[in-house]
């Protein structure tokens, strides 16, 4: 195996150590910061309260229908050396992982997503070097501009269906006990 393929083959892997920190973080961080997040960034309130809404069980959810997108785009690279969509959603990741960043230095404490997100860049910046060496700046726009709107849509949808799933588990929740 060569240091391309490790670098393709070691997305997923990065991807979910990153949303563990995600999964096993956020409901308890919204839950004591929100409103503190709220008062300090008002526009957010909404997202806020969408947030400490949301069980752990739907978060992970989305994060594994987010893996499998993920996987599949590798095993398609590794396999069939199909990269476009390997570096759509390697770019995506990587401008997910800068998004994360930002959101600490604006928010100047902890969040659920820093540690792994600087834990990231290293294999960030070695991924967008392979990329860069082997595809062309046009190549790798267009990958990450036609991927984007895609990650953006499926955000979108997946955080309906997490509100969907939230409402089924308090439904049967509510028909146990």
């Amino acid at each position: 195996m060569n240091n391309s393929e490790i670098i393709i083959y070691l997305l997923p892997f990065v991807f979910i150590i990153h949303d563990f920190e995600e999964i096993i973080g956020f409901k308890t961080w919204f839950v004591r910061n929100g409103e503190w997040l709220s008062s300090r960034f008002p526009k957010l309130e909404k997202q806020v309260r969408h947030f400490k809404r949301l069980s752990t069980a739907s978060f992970a959810f989305a994060v594994l229908e987010e893996f499998i997108i993920i996987a599949l785009a590798t095993i398609l690279a590794l396999l069939f050396q199909w990269y476009y969509a390997w570096i759509a959603t390697f770019t995506v990741f990587g401008f997910h992982i800068i998004i994360h960043i930002i959101q600490w230095l604006i928010a100047g404490r902890y969040i659920p997503v820093i540690v792994t997100s600087l834990l990231s860049v290293p294999y960030i910046i070695l991924g967008m070097n392979m990329i860069s060496t082997s595809f062309s700046l046009f190549e790798i726009i267009t990958c990450f501009l036609i991927g984007l709107p895609i990650a953006i849509i499926n955000l979108l949808i997946i955080h309906k269906l997490m509100i969907k799933l939230d409402k089924h588990l308090k439904n049967e929740n509510s028909k146990i006990n």
